[in-house]
């Protein structure tokens, strides 16, 4: 879709101001990552995901092409090479921190919703499993924990309590990953509202030679 889109964008910024092309962009993403952040869970369908994901794809390609043309309209043939420059290395560096805010954010609840979750599942398992399946999921591997079903169980433990243990830590994984994910992409979409309300105060700026 942002392949499709992109060339429709970049044309439509020539002959409106692109700042209300840039604006529908960043406002479609925000709603497009508010969506997906209201619907993910473990048990969601895929046409559910695929849905606001195509509605990301229709607000990129209202972003980046406008905005390109957009920050370098105003420059001429002299200084339009050092211009694309800035504005590329710019966007460079703020993906990148972007990026990293995202994984920050993302660790930082890991950290809280699967111990959160893990006690949850712990209540419907027998009482002498409950502490090591709960503290499986406190520590550093507590992703590999909940992904493998891997605990150091007490000796004895019966082959179906063992077998109950693992169908646990897989639902707890699920259920703390996805709430995880849905609060970070929260965060997201608030940022790009910030980026909408930035395209809208957006004024054109000429400088005479």
């Amino acid at each position: 879709m942002s392949g499709i889109v992109a060339p429709l964008a970049g044309r439509l910024s020539d002959r409106v101001p692109a700042k209300w092309v840039v604006a529908t962009g960043f406002g479609v993403l925000a709603v497009a990552i508010g969506w997906l952040a209201a619907v993910v869970r473990p048990e969601v369908p895929v046409v559910t995901v695929v849905l606001p994901m195509t509605l990301f794809g229709i607000g990129t390609g209202c972003v980046f092409s406008p905005l390109a043309n957009l920050a370098t309209s105003g420059l001429d043939q002299r200084t339009a090479g050092a211009g694309a420059g800035a504005f590329n290395t710019t966007r460079q560096v703020g993906g990148v921190i972007g990026s990293a805010a995202i994984v920050a954010t993302l660790t930082a609840r890991l950290a809280v919703e699967l111990p959160a979750a893990a006690r949850q599942a712990a209540a419907s398992l027998p009482e002498q499993v409950r502490g090591p399946f709960v503290e499986g999921f406190s520590g550093a591997g507590s992703l590999q924990a909940g992904a493998g079903g891997s605990f150091d169980l007490p000796a004895g433990v019966p082959d179906d309590v063992a077998r109950q243990v693992g169908e646990a830590a897989t639902a707890a994984f699920h259920q703390g990953f996805a709430t995880a994910v849905g609060q970070t992409l929260a965060v997201t979409a608030a940022v790009l509202v910030l980026g909408f309300v930035c395209a809208v105060a957006m004024s054109a700026r000429h400088v005479e030679h």
